[in-house]
């Protein structure tokens, strides 16, 4: 989603229009001087957090008829600034200011009310709206407004996606100064959508937008450095620019930046800051970061040890789809770090893993079904579990079931499928002693 500034101006537009029906019948109407006066009362004090002083010089000008304190006055009650918060107020004084602020309105509220039907905040989620509040901005030279053109053609949200025009429009945003452009069009340039995929030039796109405050961009530019893509890799560098992402609310950037201290990477190694990072994060939605800090607290790394809280985190992370988290917390149900234990639930958190694509999970899950442990002895499932494992490269996994065809647990013995998955398993692990051995025990028998 774009990031937009609530107010694009803090001084007056050179055109001002009093709407006659609202200056008042047989009074004089107020001078465009007079109400720029109030207007830039109002800037000052918004600039300065007064906001619901702000406000109040906003609604005199908007009252007026001037079309600029009522686009400041809606973003102000789009955000919940010094008033309550109102989007549906907001996008109604939006369309005012857009429609009524001038030649070509107020161009930078087109933008926001676009902004407000893509994302149906206030007013019905509509694309189709949103396109035609975009195009006014865009044709105002609001340059936002191209941006999010842009954006709707790229993703194809109410149109037929068309990357190159996406290209066109975040690059005709970028060249009018809209930092979010250069970063959307280093976005095209670094997966190759809509033209030739060219690092460099994202790069050089993101570090123009990063310089902008663009947090999106800093984070970019954290994963070149760290993982030394298109640039030397650089963890001071890295670190950095996921400070910068950080405190531009981008969490994983927060995330990241809480992995370099606790691996000391381009930095000195600090748990607690790291597990305030991971916390941070975790707090603002990021499964992942849950599950760091899960670790933080299951090591007492950083925080006290509290398996119980880890195990909490872990939780956490699992339902995020963070299949370590899972796998983690398969082991600690079986009793690791003096957790009660619980076979079943440890069946369970091995099997939620395996299914979220951890091999080595699936591996545990087919020893679960052979032995039965936790469930019920089932060597057909631990067959299944063990093929699923091998097929995504765990060598133990062919390993077990080269054992299991050769003793003809689940089905007939077959010495030849034996063979076969004991090779596989040298394939995958030419050092897997186990197979080796299995694999020349079989030759010697026949």
């Amino acid at each position: 989603m774009s990031r937009l500034p609530a107010m694009a101006m803090l001084v007056l537009a050179a055109v001002l229009v009093v709407s006659p029906a609202e200056a008042g019948r047989g009074k004089k109407a107020p001078s465009a001087q007079e109400m720029g006066e109030v207007y830039d009362a109002g800037a000052a004090a918004h600039q300065d957090g007064r906001f619901e002083e702000a406000n109040s010089k906003f609604q005199i000008v908007c009252d007026s008829g001037f079309q600029e304190g009522c686009y400041a006055l809606a973003s102000n009650l789009r955000h919940g600034r010094g008033i309550a918060r109102d989007p549906a107020r907001a996008a109604r004084l939006y369309d005012g200011a857009c429609a009524n602020g001038g030649p070509g309105g107020v161009a930078d509220a087109c933008n926001n009310l676009g902004l407000l039907y893509m994302d149906g905040v206030g007013v019905p989620k509509d694309y189709a709206q949103a396109m035609e509040f975009y195009r006014l901005a865009c044709d105002g030279k609001a340059y936002n407004g191209c941006n999010n053109i842009g954006l709707l053609y790229r993703e194809g949200w109410g149109v037929p996606a068309d990357q190159a025009l996406a290209v066109k429009l975040f690059g005709l945003a970028c060249d009018e100064g809209v930092a979010l452009g250069c970063h959307n069009l280093g976005e095209q340039f670094f997966e190759g959508q809509g033209v030739t995929k060219t690092v460099p030039r994202a790069l050089e796109l993101f570090t123009l937008a990063c310089g902008k405050d663009v947090p999106e961009s800093c984070y970019e530019l954290g994963l070149a450095s760290a993982e030394g893509t298109g640039v030397q890799q650089d963890f001071a560098k890295a670190l950095d620019y996921y400070d910068r992402s950080c405190k531009g609310g981008i969490i994983a950037g927060c995330n990241n930046l809480g992995v370099l201290y606790r691996d000391g990477k381009g930095v000195t190694v600090d748990f607690v800051r790291a597990a305030a990072l991971f916390e941070q994060s975790c707090e603002g939605g990021l499964a992942l970061s849950c599950y760091n800090l899960g670790g933080a607290y299951r090591e007492g790394k950083g925080r006290d040890a509290d398996i119980v809280r880890a195990m909490q985190l872990y939780q956490q992370g699992c339902e995020g789809k963070i299949s370590d988290a899972c796998f983690n917390m398969g082991t600690i149900y079986r009793g690791a770090h003096g957790y009660p234990k619980d076979l079943a639930k440890s069946y369970s958190s091995y099997l939620q893993a395996c299914n979220q694509g951890l091999s080595l999970a699936c591996y545990n899950v087919g020893i679960y079904y052979r032995d039965g442990i936790g469930v019920t002895r089932d060597f057909p499932m631990a067959a299944s579990f063990f093929e699923r494992a091998c097929n995504a490269s765990e060598a133990s996994g062919c390993n077990n079931l080269g054992v299991m065809r050769a003793k003809g647990q689940g089905g007939a013995a077959n010495v030849a499928e034996a063979r076969r998955w004991f090779a596989k398993a040298l394939a995958i692990d030419p050092k897997h002693a186990e197979a080796r051995r299995n694999l020349a025990g079989l030759k010697a028998t026949r």
